[in-house]
């Protein structure tokens, strides 16, 4: 059993110097991935308390997410809140400005 943990651990170690950190993105632009063709882009502007916005680009136009981590709900301009949903982008951003 301790050689198990010990290969596990090695595992997890040499994976956090494989796998970069999206927090640490060059410019603070992070890939998500592609909506109608185009790549989408976003960004942590920064949390006041339990309210966390990012920035998102997607076809050469930024538009704000604002996230509530203590509802783990989200809003975009004008909008009414809606639940984030479980392996959705929002709650993948959420996971990683809501820390």
């Amino acid at each position: 059993m301790k050689l198990f943990n010990a290969i596990a651990a090695a595992a997890v170690i040499g994976a956090s110097f494989i796998a970069p950190n999206p927090v640490e993105a060059r410019n603070g632009w992070m890939f998500m991935g592609h909506s109608d063709g185009d790549p989408v882009y976003w960004r942590s502007k920064g949390c006041r308390g339990n309210l966390c916005q990012v920035e998102i680009n997607h076809a050469n136009n930024q538009y704000p997410q604002w996230i509530n981590c203590s509802t783990w709900q989200s809003s975009f301009k004008n909008r009414p809140w809606t639940d984030l949903m479980p392996g959705s982008a929002g709650e993948y951003r959420a996971k990683q400005v809501c820390r």
